[in-house]
């Protein structure tokens, strides 16, 4: 029987606890200002992101610029990690953007009459985005055609033309919120940015993070105390089961103006493999 070799990847947020909000809100804070600096000082330079000679997206951003505010080496590399991401991401869009702008043309807006604004004529836009699909591309490359072509149509409502380049009508995409993915640094036992055991036996993780004070200074003396944090079920079971992967630490914003922290517990499982078909009838035997 051929060894089942499939995996996927699964995010489990924890809220982390109250004492240590604040410190995580001030480093998730902090890191989104460093990324955001870092994107719009490298936006110029996207092209250079659709090329890749690592798998880690912050060796490619720490080779092009210093930190705009350092705090640690590793924690430079995790805010690099998350930038570099973001950028690499673009790079990629920008690419597509080549492939659909022969293809954007005035007759993709549906002009304006007395019934109703001007709009999208979105038959017309299918029509040309059949043009491109491809038998071996999988539905997100279709997905992401027709996002740009969406996003093309509202310049064009808003501006009366349609983008000559990907970055005229793409903002710089900075974040909003605080995000800090640690798959940068040493890993949870050596960590130089953040610690994490996890304790299957007791039920829950201990978790400290390199974080600036009150005074925006990183203190050396980051690793104490360490903060339990326990473990639910789903997760436990997870964690048994499959592969733990670097975490992120990620701020929540809800529309009442709260903000919290989170660490995204980030896994890789087995998929099992789909069941064999029935020489019978020749479907396949669905599990529901």
């Amino acid at each position: 029987m051929r060894k089942n070799q499939s995996t996927q990847t699964l995010s489990y947020p924890i809220r982390l606890p109250d004492p240590i909000q604040e410190e995580a809100l001030r480093l998730l804070e902090l890191s989104r200002q460093v990324i955001n600096a870092t994107i719009v000082a490298l936006w110029e330079r996207l092209d250079e992101f659709g090329e890749r000679e690592s798998t880690y997206a912050y060796k490619q951003v720490t080779a092009m610029l210093p930190a705009p505010v350092f705090s640690g080496d590793r924690l430079w590399r995790c805010q690099a990690e998350q930038a570099g991401r973001i950028l690499r991401s673009q790079a990629s869009r920008k690419q597509q953007f080549a492939r659909i702008l022969p293809l954007l043309s005035q007759g993709m807006i549906r002009p304006k009459t007395e019934k109703q604004p001007a709009g999208k004529a979105r038959k017309v836009i299918k029509a040309a985005l059949a043009a491109l699909r491809e038998p071996d591309r999988d539905g997100g490359q279709a997905v992401a055609l027709q996002n740009l072509v969406e996003q093309a149509c509202n310049f064009y409502l808003t501006n009366g033309c349609f983008p000559a380049t990907y970055e005229e009508m793409q903002p710089v995409p900075v974040l909003k919120t605080g995000i800090l993915p640690y798959a940068a640094d040493d890993g949870g036992e050596q960590g130089q940015a953040y610690r994490l055991r996890v304790d299957l036996e007791s039920r829950c993780c201990f978790l400290t993070v390199r974080a600036p004070s009150a005074q925006g200074t990183c203190p050396r003396d980051w690793r104490e105390p360490q903060w339990q944090l326990p473990l639910p079920e789903p997760l436990l079971a997870h964690l048994q089961a499959g592969e733990n992967l670097a975490p992120t630490l990620r701020e929540v914003a809800v529309p009442d103006g709260t903000r919290y922290a989170v660490l995204d517990f980030i896994l890789e499982v087995s998929v099992p493999d789909p069941p064999a078909s029935s020489a019978s009838d020749g479907c396949w035997a669905g599990t529901g």
